[in-house]
């Protein structure tokens, strides 16, 4: 707990991303701690009262401090945080209700307690953004999944009517069959406006080239959705995966390297 602090703010951290100039810089620096030395590096390895230096080899008061990043379970920090406010209001309440008059103490011990409470309840409502900003992107994301179920369910039965509209009529050969479907990916996956013309060419009937151009869209509308539908599913098993490891390791301080002169 007592890493947190005001200047911090738990939402920028949960959303810190790894590709931050800063972070790259301190792995780059980490990986090269931990390779094996050579000749030819620069700096010597080093490691005191649990910190990790690079010592310059030409100047040793030369050095670069690798500090290692900070993390803690979200949730568990959250469960402290709520149980530390309580026993704050407690330990408050115990020096107003306190029968004799306050002294200095009392009064830096109550200054102090203020301080804590706000900065706890701050964290508190950090850590309420962060869960709402997720459960609202989810909440999106489960209206659109259910909207693109009920739609793929649409062209799937519209799929399956069309097709037995064909059924009904003389067949057309495979050539023509996908000949058919290249002219509608040609027209930006639209029927065709000169259907007339296409049915000449072909010597089939119009209200035969029409049902097959209604079945071509039935089909392309519903593998769309599907594929859309698999996306999302994709999205949210991703955006479940993510809030859950961020959760459990939450980056509570960044990484940082600091060179000393």
């Amino acid at each position: 707990m007592n890493i947190l602090n005001k200047q911090q703010n738990l939402e920028s951290l949960f959303d810190f991303q790894k590709n931050d100039q800063a972070y790259k810089e301190y792995k780059q620096y980490l990986n090269y701690y931990y390779e094996k030395p050579t000749k030819q590096d620069k700096y010597d390895r080093s490691y005191e009262n649990g910190k990790l230096l690079l010592i310059n080899k030409k100047n040793p008061q030369k050095k670069i401090e690798i500090i290692p990043a900070r993390f803690g379970d979200l949730e568990i920090i959250y469960e402290q945080l709520k149980m530390q406010k309580k026993i704050i209001l407690e330990k408050i309440s115990i020096i107003i209700e306190k029968p004799e008059n306050y002294n200095q103490e009392d009064r830096d011990l109550f200054d102090e307690l203020k301080e804590k409470y706000g900065l706890f309840n701050q964290k508190i409502i950090e850590i309420d953004a962060i869960n709402k900003n997720y459960y609202m992107s989810m909440e999106q994301l489960l209206q659109n999944k259910i909207k693109t179920m009920n739609e793929t369910a649409i062209y799937y039965m519209q799929r399956t009517q069309s097709y037995q509209t064909l059924t009904e009529l003389d067949p057309i050969l495979k050539s023509e069959k996908a000949m058919l479907i290249k002219l509608f990916h040609q027209s930006k996956n639209q029927t065709p406006t000169n259907t007339d013309k296409i049915a000449k060419q072909l010597n089939i009937p119009s209200k035969t080239i029409e049902a097959w151009f209604i079945w071509i869209q039935n089909c392309f509308l519903y593998l769309k959705n599907k594929k859309e539908l698999y996306s999302i599913n994709d999205h949210i098993d991703h955006m479940e995966a993510e809030f859950e490891t961020k959760n459990k390791y939450m980056l509570l301080k960044k990484p940082q390297i600091k060179e000393i002169n």
